[in-house]
């Protein structure tokens, strides 16, 4: 009786939803270590090789000390290698600020850069 279950099971659209697999994950990007493509799942956004080993975690002391929060709009634009500017927040002064941020990897670790805007009239 088993192994006619087994044989004739068609999943349906709730089990996709609650267990999707690693084919139906929407490609973020390109992860920068191996070429493939970068995915989101619970914890952070991972490269779909498992053993490449690149990953940025949304719980990342990074983006919580600067009251941020992640998505696979921003890390979509972190993966172009290109800056990104974010607006920030710091507890310690309790003030906003804007800063640029870069993804940069050396193929053994993933850093967060930050860079800030000149402000006109400075040099």
């Amino acid at each position: 009786m088993l192994s006619s279950i087994i044989a004739n099971y068609v999943p349906d659209d709730a089990t996709r939803m609650l267990f999707p697999s690693q084919r139906s994950r929407v490609s973020l990007g390109t992860c920068p270590r191996c070429g493939k493509n970068v995915i989101e799942n619970s914890k952070g956004f991972v490269c779909e090789d498992r053993g490449c080993g690149f990953a940025i975690w949304k719980a990342s002391h990074f983006f919580t000390k600067k009251g941020l929060q992640p998505d696979a709009e921003l890390i979509t634009a972190l993966l172009t290698g290109k800056p990104v500017r974010l607006r920030c927040h710091s507890d310690e002064k309790d003030k906003d600020y804007t800063a640029y941020v870069r993804l940069t990897d050396d193929g053994n670790k993933s850093e967060l850069r930050m860079s800030f805007p000149r402000k006109k009239g400075r040099r």
